[in-house]
């Protein structure tokens, strides 16, 4: 009997247990993610302007040799082709917020905005710069000191783009130019002549801009959004108004300085 106690005994201890240790799995910890970063990449693009309409028409050839500044990168030069290239690292992803501004070579004159708004992420697409041969904007000529473009203008404001702006209206203008409590700013009251009579449109901050190559004043109205560009030579001042974003010129004003 105790004999096979024992032998009970023996074949239980021999037995494979149902209580048997498992080794642990224990899943490797995760590699650490480093910071979310976001690349943007951009071209410039300029181009010979022949008719000066703002627009790039089939025939119309690249423009090399034009500087280009933008956000966090050294000036670039358009190649061959007219086109200048940017792009960097975005750190934490916030999209980008800057402007992209060319600078007339000499013998030209700008036809488009000279400074464009660029914003968002990743590759943004291309912007489109015009030129014509002729003065350029950065001539001794060019007048963009703020006594210079003080004064009283009278004029013609002539509408380019109807479709664009179907409401437009050729008008007879008049500019009253006075300095700003700003440094560098000019304020332009501007009124339009209506049976002899001076009608008052409204009144903009100018600040002169050397990229644009003009005096500049961007504006938002619930109605438009747009931005002036007015260029100043002795006592003749042209311009244009374009609205934004499209870029479409649906003004052009000439006028002379009393």
């Amino acid at each position: 009997m105790r004999g096979a106690f024992r032998q009970v005994l023996l074949a239980i201890a021999m037995a494979p247990s149902a209580f048997a240790w498992v080794p642990l799995q224990v899943a490797p910890a995760p590699s650490p993610v480093p910071a979310a970063d976001c690349f943007y990449s951009l071209e410039a693009e300029a181009w010979v302007d022949a008719n000066g309409n703002g627009t790039r028409e089939k025939g119309e050839r690249p423009l090399a040799g034009v500087q280009f500044q933008s956000y966090g990168n050294a000036a670039v030069v358009s190649d061959s082709n007219g086109v200048a290239r940017f792009g960097g690292l975005v750190p934490g992803c916030y999209p980008v917020d800057f402007r992209l501004s060319a600078v007339a070579p000499r013998g030209y004159q700008s036809t488009t905005e000279g400074s464009l708004l660029v914003q968002g992420l990743g590759p943004l697409g291309k912007r489109s710069f015009g030129f014509r041969a002729g003065p350029s904007a950065s001539s001794a000529d060019q007048t963009s000191g703020l006594d210079g473009f003080l004064g009283t203008w009278r004029g013609s404001s002539t509408c380019t783009d109807r479709v664009a702006a179907p409401a437009c209206n050729d008008e007879v203008v008049i500019y009253d130019v006075r300095p700003s409590d700003k440094a560098g700013v000019a304020k332009l009251a501007a009124d339009k002549v209506v049976d002899k009579q001076r009608v008052p449109m409204g009144e903009l901050e100018f600040a002169y801009d050397k990229g644009a190559g003009c005096w500049r004043s961007e504006f938002e109205t619930p109605r438009a959004h747009g931005v002036w560009c007015l260029v100043v030579k002795a006592k003749e001042m042209t311009g244009t108004l374009r609205l934004l974003p499209a870029g479409s010129i649906v003004r052009r004003v000439q006028l002379r300085r009393d």
